[in-house]
């Protein structure tokens, strides 16, 4: 299992869970999951992303990343085009982060239209500097693109893992609610993105991040 549809409490907002195991990771079939979820929504419809109570994704499969140089490269660069396929993709998507979100989760967070977490105990941020791994070039665009432009170098190189109301402070998210409001919280928001006129709202989003795109890649 990849992806699970949750309830949703407007017939426009579509809610996927990510399910990958307990921490949630990240693997080629998730990436093939989350592309056809967005390629799959209509001119009406937002998304909200989320994951277990607890833990919204560590990242990306450390067991591909590490088991040889091909893998962790190509596996990279299916994170890289999801990434940018979110940022141009016309319809709004919002995550609401369920819990911890480190590497890539945090990255989905960036990239999102709107980014939630909960309130409850939870890090957010990157941690691949500490554990020897340099960011990619075109992560480090998104931190400095998107997060408070102060806490770049924090972020990025210091491996610095907020808590959820530093996450706002940094840039990461914009806003914390409570745990039991979180779903509620995000498709009411995706509803009202979604209620704008699709072509305008589409237009204008590709525009505000086509420069951004082009240096990621």
């Amino acid at each position: 299992m990849t992806i699970n549809l949750l309830a949703s409490p407007h017939d426009t907002v579509v809610v996927a869970a990510l399910d990958n195991g307990k921490a949630n990771v990240i693997d080629f079939a998730m990436i093939d999951a989350l592309h056809a979820l967005i390629a799959g929504l209509d001119t009406t419809e937002a998304l909200v992303l989320t994951g277990h109570p607890g833990m919204f994704t560590g990242g990306l499969d450390v067991g591909i990343v590490d088991g040889g140089d091909d893998q962790a490269r190509a596996l990279l660069a299916a994170m890289g085009r999801l990434l940018t396929t979110i940022l141009q993709a016309p319809r709004p998507i919002v995550v609401a982060a369920s819990g911890h979100g480190i590497a890539a989760g945090a990255m989905l967070m960036l990239v999102a239209d709107h980014a939630i977490v909960s309130d409850r105990p939870a890090k957010y941020g990157f941690a691949e500097v500490p554990n020897g791994m340099a960011l990619p070039r075109g992560v480090v665009e998104l931190i400095a693109a998107k997060a408070n432009p102060q806490a770049t170098l924090r972020l990025a190189a210091h491996g610095h893992l907020a808590t959820p109301h530093e996450a706002v402070e940094l840039g990461l998210c914009h806003r914390v609610v409570p745990d039991d409001e979180l779903i509620a919280t995000a498709a009411d928001h995706a509803a009202v993105l979604g209620a704008l006129p699709a072509d305008a709202y589409a237009t204008t989003k590709q525009l505000v991040n086509a420069q951004l795109v082009e240096r990621m890649r």
